[in-house]
C-alpha cells in the first residue's frame, strides 16, 4: 500500500510542480506583452495611421518617421505573437503533463489491484499478435479476446 500511494502522491506533486513552472514562464510572457507590446502597438499603430492619413510619408523627415513607427508596430506584434506561441505552447504541455500523470496513476492502480502483471501482459502481447495473424472477419473477435485476456 505505501508503494502505491507514494507513487501516487509523487506523480500528482510532480504534475503540480511541472505544470506551475510552465504558468510562471506564461505570465512572465504575458506581462512583458502587456507592459511592453501593447503600448508599442497602441503608439506606434495609431502613429503610422496619423502619418499616413495626413500624407507625412511624403517627405524625407515624416518617411524616416514612418519607418519608426513600422518598425514599433511590429516589435509590438511580435511580442503579442510570441505571447500567444507560449500560451498555446503551455496549454499543450499542461495537457499531456495532466495525461501522463493520469495514465501512470491508472497502471500503478492496475499494478496494485493485480490486474496489471507480467502474465497478464504476456497473454495479451500472445494474443494482440494473433490479431495481425487472424483473418479480417475474425480480427474483432480476436481483439475482443486480446482486450479479454489483460483483464482475467
Amino acid at each position: 500500500v505505501e508503494t502505491f500511494v507514494a507513487g501516487v502522491v509523487f506523480a500528482v506533486a510532480t504534475n503540480l510542480v511541472l505544470i506551475g513552472s510552465t504558468k510562471i514562464v506564461t505570465i512572465f510572457v504575458s506581462y512583458a506583452d502587456f507592459f511592453v507590446g501593447l503600448p508599442l502597438r497602441f503608439v506606434f499603430g495609431f502613429t503610422e495611421d496619423r502619418i499616413k492619413q495626413f500624407g507625412f510619408d511624403k517627405n524625407p523627415l515624416g518617411g524616416a518617421l514612418a519607418v519608426t513607427a513600422k518598425a514599433g508596430k511590429l516589435v509590438g506584434q511580435a511580442s503579442g505573437g510570441t505571447r500567444a506561441l507560449v500560451e498555446t505552447a503551455d496549454v499543450f504541455v499542461g495537457r499531456y503533463l495532466l495525461l501522463t500523470t493520469v495514465g501512470y496513476v491508472i497502471l500503478k492502480f492496475l499494478k496494485f489491484k493485480g490486474v496489471l502483471t507480467l502474465e497478464s501482459v504476456g497473454v495479451f502481447l500472445t494474443n494482440l499478435v494473433h490479431i495481425f495473424d487472424a483473418p479480417a472477419t475474425d480480427t474483432a473477435t480476436a481483439a475482443a479476446q486480446a482486450a479479454a485476456s489483460l483483464f482475467l
